[in-house]
This record gives C-alpha cells, sequence and structure tokens, in this order.
C-alpha cells in the first residue's frame, strides 16, 4: 500500500543518508525499508511527525503545487477552494492569504466553515449544502473570481464558474462527487469558458514527485514561520 512515512536511517552506504538521519518518503506501510535513497528526503528532526505527514507529504505539495505552478496567483486576487476544509484545500486556502488573496472556502458543514474563517483566516466560507448558497456566493465575491481551485465537482461547480471573472485559472485537483458514479456530471459550457478565456488544467502529483525536495523545502519553510495550520483526524 503505498503511503508516505517517516523513518530514521540504522544502516547506511549512502552518504546522503547517515545512520541517524530521518527522512521522509513514499515506504509505505512497513516496519522497515530498504532503499536506494530515491524518494527520500532528510527532514528536520525538530517538526512533529503530524505536521510532516500532514502539510509536507502529498497533501503539502498538492496544494503548493495547485497554488503556485497552476493558479499563479497575484495579490488582490479573489481565490476560492471547494473541499476547503480538507487537508488538500485548507492549505490552499492558507497559502492564498498569505500572498494577500481574498479566499472564499466551500465545504459541507457549519462547523467546518467556522473552523476555515475562526481558526485559518478564510475571508469566507460557504456550506455548499444551504439553500441560499448562489446568493451567499454571490455575495462574497463581489468583484467576481479569479482563481478557482477545484476539489469536488458536484453542485458547488456551476454556480462558481459563473462567477469567474475574464482570464481567470481553474486548477482541476479532483472530482469527489463523480468517483462513485458511472456516468460523470457534464462539465463547464465550452462556450462560457470561451467566452471569459479561461485557462483549465488538471494535474496530478506523480507527474510531480521530482520536485518533492523542492516543494518539502517550501512547505517546511513555511511551517517553521506559523504560516499554515493543520488538524488531524484519527477517524
Amino acid at each position: 500500500m503505498r503511503a508516505s512515512g517517516i523513518g530514521e536511517v540504522v544502516a547506511s552506504n549512502n552518504e546522503k543518508f547517515p545512520v541517524g538521519a530521518r527522512v521522509m518518503g513514499l515506504m509505505g506501510l512497513t516496519e522497515y525499508a530498504i532503499s536506494d535513497g530515491n524518494g527520500l528526503n532528510v527532514i528536520p528532526k525538530e517538526l512533529p511527525a503530524e505536521a510532516i505527514l500532514s502539510v509536507i507529504a502529498l497533501p503539502g505539495i498538492t496544494a503548493y503545487h495547485g497554488v503556485f505552478e497552476v493558479l499563479k496567483p497575484e495579490a488582490g486576487q479573489t481565490l476560492i477552494v471547494t473541499a476547503a476544509a480538507g487537508s488538500v484545500g485548507s492549505l490552499v486556502g492558507q497559502m492564498a492569504k498569505n500572498l494577500g488573496l481574498t479566499v472564499v472556502g466551500v465545504a459541507g458543514s457549519d462547523e467546518k466553515c467556522q473552523w476555515l474563517t475562526k481558526e485559518l483566516g478564510f475571508d469566507h466560507a460557504i456550506n455548499y449544502k444551504d439553500a441560499d448558497f448562489v446568493e451567499q456566493l454571490t455575495q462574497a465575491t463581489p468583484n467576481g473570481i479569479d482563481l478557482f481551485f477545484e476539489n469536488t465537482g458536484g453542485a458547488a461547480q456551476g454556480p462558481i464558474f459563473e462567477r469567474m471573472n475574464a482570464h481567470g485559472r481553474i486548477a482541476v485537483c479532483g472530482m469527489i462527487a463523480d468517483y462513485q458514479k458511472a456516468e460523470p456530471a457534464p462539465g463547464p459550457s465550452w462556450v462560457g469558458i470561451i467566452k471569459r478565456r479561461l485557462s483549465i488544467q488538471g494535474f496530478t502529483m506523480p507527474d510531480h514527485f521530482h520536485r518533492i525536495p523542492e516543494y518539502g523545502q517550501a512547505l517546511g519553510a513555511m511551517l517553521g514561520k506559523g504560516e499554515l495550520k493543520y488538524r488531524v483526524s484519527c477517524d
């Protein structure tokens, strides 16, 4: 089973990974792992394991790539993210706030929405299950939406698409609402894409695993500065 893991080097013939070093990589669920070093990165011993697995592992590098390499935000823009209280979405919103953007999160419960605004500093958080979701979205984005980090599809996608500004950018990271469907839901109108001159890019992180060391360093620096918060569920 593929999974990120943290380990301590107990024997080594690789000078990059001396005995006692703390390392992280896709080591799977195992007590011991043998590696030639590919895909492993030395990580600071002072960072809590939960922080590493929650931020520097797949959730963090996914959020980082989507924000900085796909959406390429600029201060003053408005960004919206679906599944905003999830492991990826919550980091996306925080990164955007730290860059000076207006951030709107979409989640599936009032408790999640309160966490986003009160703890993470999102400007607005909207429960997509609310009957007046469209009205709330309009009020939260008076200047439209410049950047859309899409994690879910479903009911929120259409109204968000209709709020996109000209030359907006959409990063398609996930489509949770469609994963169990025999037929996926229809996507946005191609006419709307043309009229708004939108850039839409899907991405998946296996294409970018070679950049994990680079992204990990950036995420570690953000953690060290206290710029990113996270919470862990053991359910």
